[in-house]
């Protein structure tokens, strides 16, 4: 058995997909896997048949690439921008691909409240996020150790506010909306991407008032530490400037994965953010902000049952001046199937993946000559580098003017650096040592195809 599983954003994707993949390595079979960064992996490959490819979306701009890979190999996905009722129409249009989405092998969902926005013929299984097993006690306290030894030691006792906006993106606004436009083009989203404009301007009040309420706490409890996180697709920098720097105790910091903070801090603070769901389930008193409903997440009802709910910041730190008590809040089963002390996602999926695809004979041979020259390849980024120049000093949108350039074009580089740069092998081995009995790791032999490929096999 050879599967595929791709890595975009190192901080949100890696500790989830290194859990499944240790999941996967209990297959009875022999199987092998190969972790990557990016579609290069495939330009790599020579031969390929009978391949489970993993992937973690689907979306209109991979029709053709997802099309090459159906004719001799299989497609599964767990789709990693959260679940589909959190979509506007634009997203969920261009994320569920109709010549896509009735020819993959299965759609894993987060929750069985999902199926409701699928049609019958899609092949679907709720089985949750591999993120959500990460807090079991049996994972939690040995891989957040570190995390939560420094956290408890520099910034104990402190309210946690969590950002999911992309406003102060990576590259800037303009070129994030470009690249939107380019990517989902044609007369039938034109409706679709209008709209989505307006609720990008209506949601950036939010983030202002995001923004008011987090200033205001820290000018209200100078002895109490207020740390804000920006999403992982925004220029920290930026976000920084919009702050003001005489308060000490407030901290804009995207150190380490999200939730060793999520599990330290007292209350967690959120507009639209997904991450709440893990606050849920650890059992932490939550504060949702949102002024404007009228934004892309307005068919999510959950937002507003997870946590006290507030329309302006003001109201929110009088709330806090009368000292009313914060309640906890359950996250119902039908949202997240692995959001109690036993469910494991990465289970679920190994046995699905290990009962159907049993009986395949793979093929996979990289082209020998193609991977030395990758490694050895000196021009792209020095390219890459002249492209980011262009792009963040406005040159590269009058280019686009006269030759129609790629979308992907207009995503920063170092974003994408900052998304994903390149393996470490000390990290993975120390990782499954952590999460895998002796006896599995015994049997395992991890190599380093390149900085940008890691192969698993266990026999």
């Amino acid at each position: 058995m050879i599967i595929l599983i791709p890595i975009e954003i190192k901080v949100r994707e890696f500790l989830p997909k290194m859990i499944l993949i240790g999941e996967l390595l209990k297959i009875k079979k022999k199987v092998t896997i190969y972790f990557y960064r990016g579609r290069s992996f495939l330009r790599l490959v020579k031969k390929m048949k009978d391949v489970i490819f993993f992937d973690k979306s689907l979306s209109e701009t991979k029709i053709g690439f997802h099309k090459e890979i159906l004719k001799k190999n299989f497609i599964i996905s767990l789709d990693e921008e959260g679940p589909i009722y959190n979509w506007d129409q634009l997203t969920r249009k261009a994320r569920l691909p109709k010549k896509i989405i009735s020819k993959v092998s299965r759609i894993f969902l987060w929750g069985d409240y999902e199926k409701k926005f699928l049609t019958k013929k899609v092949k679907i299984l709720a089985s949750g996020h591999p993120k959500y097993d990460l807090l079991k006690k049996r994972y939690f306290n040995k891989i957040f150790l570190k995390e939560t030894n420094y956290i408890k030691r520099y910034f104990n006792n402190y309210i946690f506010v969590s950002s999911s906006f992309m406003q102060d993106v990576e590259g800037g606004h303009e070129n994030y909306l470009r690249y939107l436009k380019k990517a989902y083009k044609g007369k039938s989203r034109k409706k679709n991407y209008d709209q989505f404009l307006k609720y990008q301007k209506n949601d950036n009040e939010n983030y202002m008032e995001l923004i008011k309420l987090t200033v205001g706490l820290a000018k209200k409890y100078p002895n109490k530490t207020i740390v804000f996180r920006p999403h992982p697709s925004q220029d920290e920098d930026i976000v920084r400037s919009k702050f003001p720097k005489k308060f000490k105790n407030l901290k804009i910091i995207r150190k380490f994965q999200i939730t060793p903070w999520i599990n330290l801090c007292d209350i967690f603070i959120h507009a639209h953010c997904t991450t709440s769901y893990e606050a849920a389930i650890l059992n932490k008193k939550i504060i949702t902000l949102i002024k404007n409903k009228n934004t892309e997440h307005k068919y999510n009802s959950l937002k507003f049952k997870l946590g006290k709910y507030f329309d302006s910041a003001d109201k929110c730190l009088n709330f806090f001046e009368t000292k009313n008590e914060l309640h906890k809040y359950h996250l119902p089963k039908k949202y997240i199937w692995n959001n109690d002390a036993n469910d494991l996602a990465s289970k679920k999926i190994r046995n699905y993946i290990e009962d159907e695809f049993k009986y395949l004979k793979p093929e996979l041979n990289f082209d020998k000559k193609l991977l030395i020259r990758d490694n050895k390849n000196y021009m792209w980024p020095l390219a890459s580098k002249v492209k980011n120049f262009f792009l963040k000093n406005n040159y590269l949108k009058y280019f686009d003017n006269f030759f129609e350039l790629p979308a992907d074009w207009f995503l920063d580089r170092d974003y994408k650096k900052k998304k994903f740069d390149k393996f470490n092998l000390n990290e993975i081995n120390n990782f499954l040592n952590c999460i895998l009995n002796k006896k599995t790791v015994n049997k395992l032999k991890i190599n380093k195809i390149s900085d940008e490929i890691i192969e698993f096999k266990k026999n």
